[in-house]
């Protein structure tokens, strides 16, 4: 398969072998507090404060329990929480995604994040659950001999200046699913061109 990326250079194509692209995970956190009059906090459990804590706390996953040579992100896209401004909330969520390439690493993720919210809301007083962890995607990982095959035909069209070069990258891609059952390359298609000022992403 091929995917256009503006990280490439236009007029080269990278088909190099190993993880391209990573596991995609979908996760859900809930945490519940005890509601109080703003001015009041001491009679409550902010579950807006609990989520804030828990957004820093998971941040710590990528920068101390995982070894440093081993890509993974922790990314919360979604915090959600409150009723109105004088209200101290007795509730609240967080959504996120888990992007990893080892097998290991992606193991050990929603243990990890559990771990986190579970103790991070304990200590200041509320409940957080890991309502929800999901797979979305597994990685992209190009075999080895198709990857060498689509540099070679990549090499006949193009020529050797064709060849592109791409480290991979933590976004994630359902074609995964044909490469867990069939050897195969996921080839990332140039379209970046300084000269002509197309440097914008394609997401």
């Amino acid at each position: 398969a091929m995917h256009i990326w503006s990280e490439v250079d236009a007029g080269t194509i990278s088909c190099e072998p190993g993880p391209r692209m990573a596991n995609t995970d979908w996760f859900r956190i809930d945490i519940e507090g005890t509601s109080c009059h703003g001015a009041m906090p001491q009679r409550g459990a902010d579950a807006i404060i609990a989520a804030a804590e828990i957004v820093n706390a998971l941040q710590t996953i990528v920068s101390r329990d995982l070894n440093p040579y081993e890509p993974a992100v922790v990314t919360i896209g979604e915090i959600h929480g409150g009723t109105a401004r004088n209200v101290i909330a007795g509730s609240a969520y967080l959504t996120g995604t888990v992007r990893t390439y080892s097998d290991a690493v992606h193991d050990l993720m929603p243990g990890l994040i559990e771990r986190i919210c579970t103790h991070t809301a304990m200590a200041l007083g509320a409940e957080a659950r890991l309502t929800d962890y999901t797979i979305a995607n597994y990685k992209v990982e190009n075999d080895d001999e198709a990857s060498a095959r689509c540099r070679e035909a990549v090499t006949k069209v193009l020529g050797q200046a064709g060849v592109g070069s791409y480290r991979g990258t933590l976004s994630g891609e359902d074609f995964s699913e044909y490469l867990r059952r069939v050897p195969g390359v996921l080839a990332f298609v140039g379209t970046r061109n300084p000269q002509i000022g197309a440097t914008w992403a394609q997401h």
